[in-house]
């Protein structure tokens, strides 16, 4: 008899046990609770040896977790580095340093208990844009420092060969050419003589004809035909360029630093593409002859043509306006550079001018290495100039 109710007792309990083994441990109703993490900056991008702030925020069933644990890493400590930060706060936030140390991309991820989240914060040399202290119209955009494609191994042109791969500091380019609105402030604030205005500009024609430089001078005072503010100053001489870039307290770019600008790091034939003499050409990317001169127009506004886009982010490399670069003219460059030795040449008659024009009739005259010359008097429909700043 006792066997038998022993026995009993002991099938009761495996049963009692197999019904609390099938209900859910520590919550007898209801789904477990859920908890996110996400992970922003107050900028996309740090620059190198400056810091930015991440902000960590913690939430179960999208409501503020207060007092949470939370760890940040980063990818790639190399790139960037974060501190460690406190336990949330009431709004379920808390907040870390994220110190640049070298140009690149790093991923940060914030762990709290199995969730996590994740955001990307890009190292840079320098801000990616800053503006001329002289005229806040004016921006200019970082390129980066690193390796680049430049030069040419099928073009027809000896001087724009061989190909090589020099390695350039970070600098800054002018998003876009100087316009006859920025080049008239600069001469209503530098109030040239007879003498130094002669040799800057050239103010020829008049208001509404087809040839004419838009800006127009009445006594002391300079100002732009109205419809061209915004489009490329020209008729300017490499002299007159020059003489801007101080004022401005900029320079111009030497020639290597306009061709990565307009190419990029691969070597593009066009700033929009193309590998390969002459592939990738449109005319409707840029101001060119087929919408310029061919049809009775002239110079464009500088953001008119936004598919003439180098991958730097820079507007009209390759039509609208030829654009007057610091270095003297040398043939044989090219064959000097790609030996390694990168300073530009000291002398020579001519400057280089680089860029295509509205006026130009053929399309290789648009390749981000054609590399052509003018004596730097020269005052002519197209050609202008854009600016350069070391970092």
């Amino acid at each position: 008899m006792r066997t038998t109710q022993i026995h009993s007792a002991l099938l009761l309990c495996s049963f009692v046990l197999v019904c609390l083994a099938a209900l859910p441990w520590g919550c007898a109703s209801g789904p477990e609770p859920v908890l996110a993490v996400s992970v922003s900056l107050v900028q996309p991008y740090c620059v190198v040896g400056a810091t930015v702030t991440a902000t960590v925020t913690v939430t179960t069933d999208d409501a503020p977790d207060s007092g949470a644990a939370v760890l940040l890493a980063s990818s790639d400590e190399g790139v960037a580095t974060v501190s460690a930060p406190a336990p949330t706060d009431t709004s379920g936030k808390t907040t870390a340093t994220v110190a640049g140390v070298a140009p690149g991309t790093a991923t940060l991820t914030a762990t709290c208990g199995a969730a996590q989240g994740s955001v990307v914060v890009t190292v840079t040399e320098g801000e990616p844009v800053v503006t001329n202290a002289k005229d806040d119209t004016m921006r200019l955009l970082l390129v980066s420092g690193g390796h680049s494609v430049m030069g040419s191994g099928d073009g027809p042109n000896d001087d724009e060969r061989p190909s090589f791969d020099p390695n350039l500091p970070a600098y800054y380019l002018g998003e876009t050419e100087v316009t006859n609105a920025q080049y008239a402030a600069f001469l209503n604030a530098a109030k040239p003589d007879a003498t130094e205005l002669d040799s800057w500009i050239l103010l020829t024609g008049g208001a509404g004809e087809y040839f004419a430089c838009r800006i127009q001078r009445n006594g002391d005072t300079y100002t732009v035909e109205p419809g061209h503010e915004d489009h490329p100053v020209v008729y300017v001489s490499w002299f007159g360029a020059e003489a801007y870039c101080q004022w401005a307290g900029l320079r111009l770019p030497t020639e290597l630093e306009w061709e990565k600008g307009a190419r990029g790091a691969d070597g593009r034939e066009f700033p929009w593409g193309g590998q390969g003499y002459r592939n990738g050409w449109n005319p409707d990317l840029c101001r060119c002859w087929v919408n310029g001169m061919d049809v009775g127009a002239a110079t464009a506004g500088v953001f008119d043509y936004p598919g003439d886009e180098s991958p730097c982010h820079l507007i009209g490399m390759a039509g609208n306006v030829g654009e007057w670069v610091l270095d003297p003219y040398q043939e044989h460059a090219y064959d000097q550079y790609a030996q390694g030795s990168l300073a530009p040449p000291t002398t020579g008659l001519c400057r280089v001018v680089r860029g295509g024009a509205w006026c130009d009739g053929k399309d290789y005259h648009f390749r981000c290495m054609i590399r052509a010359y003018a004596v730097p008097s020269l005052q002519v429909r197209q050609l202008g100039f854009r600016c350069a700043r070391s970092l």
